[in-house]
């Protein structure tokens, strides 16, 4: 059986494994961002998620990949052309591999392109 939700994640569910006293909760809301904490020299994002998130593979309990997650930087001033920002991965908080049904996940980062600071000596 194969089905989405309100908010257009895929679901695949094997009919095998419902019986007549199975129930099927359908979450029509995408997760949410509740935080995002830098590391204090660049290097990963810390993300806080609002409920357990999985990957977008069409596996039903997959892990979060990479491609699921989009780097974007927002100009706050002056010109950030043509600096650019790359996830490398995506990992738990101790840097193991996800499993899925994670909250908080940790996103390494690789910066590119002209600094917008000046290093003060």
């Amino acid at each position: 059986m194969a089905m989405t939700d309100l908010a257009g994640n895929k679901v695949t569910l094997d009919s095998g494994y419902l019986t007549d006293a199975s129930m099927v909760k359908v979450d029509n809301k995408p997760a949410t961002i509740i935080s995002a904490v830098l590391e204090s020299t660049n290097k990963y994002i810390d993300v806080t998620f609002s409920e357990l998130v999985y990957g977008g593979s069409t596996e039903l309990l997959s892990a979060l990949e990479m491609e699921d997650l989009t780097a974007v930087i927002t100009n706050i001033g002056g010109n950030l052309n043509p600096f650019s920002v790359s996830i490398d991965s995506v990992t738990k908080t101790d840097d193991t591999p996800l499993i899925g049904g994670e909250s908080v996940v940790r996103v390494p980062l690789s910066f590119a392109g002209t600094r917008w600071y000046k290093e003060i000596k």
